[in-house]
């Protein structure tokens, strides 16, 4: 796994768990 997978591994999983927040404040 080099840098590149890390990082885009990494933005995937903050806009899920930022998507998720959203969608709670937003109910």
């Amino acid at each position: 796994m080099d840098v590149n997978t890390l990082t885009f591994a990494f933005v995937i999983v903050a806009l899920g768990i930022g998507g998720v927040i959203v969608y709670l404040k937003g109910r």
